[in-house]
């Protein structure tokens, strides 16, 4: 038996995530689901179930396991040497882009295609990410200390 959503928040905490919601109205979010696709697109709705939908949005996949060992196997071909450590092929995609990528020895780049108004189950989001400027961080948490601040809309920043 689920929870009732207009009940799970006291009244003053419920206004703080309306608020909260409202912020992030119309600004860029990088949107992680779990078979490791990620949407990027501008923030326009939530519902009572944690659906997202994003306008403009691109949807971005890593590298398949075969794709990467293909670009590993003709970078090893083209500088004539061995691997150190061979790729796993029982490693999810983004492990082994991640393992491959980071030793330096492989670029592979992440596929990407335009989508446009999406709906994102929240069922199936892992992770979600605020696009913002160094700038905008560094605005923000001046005299707040690091993180976020409630109330920092208010709090007169110039």
């Amino acid at each position: 038996m689920s929870e009732d959503p207009n009940t799970a928040f006291l009244p003053e905490e419920r206004d703080d995530a309306t608020e909260w919601l409202n912020s992030l109205l119309n600004k860029n979010l990088r949107v992680s689901v779990t078979d490791g696709r990620m949407f990027w697109g501008q923030f326009k709705c939530v519902d009572a179930e944690s659906n997202i939908i994003l306008h403009s949005t691109y949807e971005y996949r890593f590298p398949t396991s075969s794709q990467v060992a293909a670009a590993a196997a003709a970078a090893v071909t083209s500088s004539s040497a061995a691997p150190s450590d061979p790729l796993d092929p029982s490693a999810t995609p983004q492990e082994a882009y991640d393992r491959a990528t980071s030793s330096g020895k492989v670029k592979v780049d992440l596929s990407s295609r335009h989508l446009g108004l999406v709906v994102i189950p929240g069922q199936y989001i892992t992770k979600i990410e605020l696009e913002e400027f160094a700038s905008q961080v560094r605005a923000r948490n001046r005299g707040f200390g690091q993180g976020f601040h409630p109330g920092w809309r208010d709090g007169g920043i110039s």
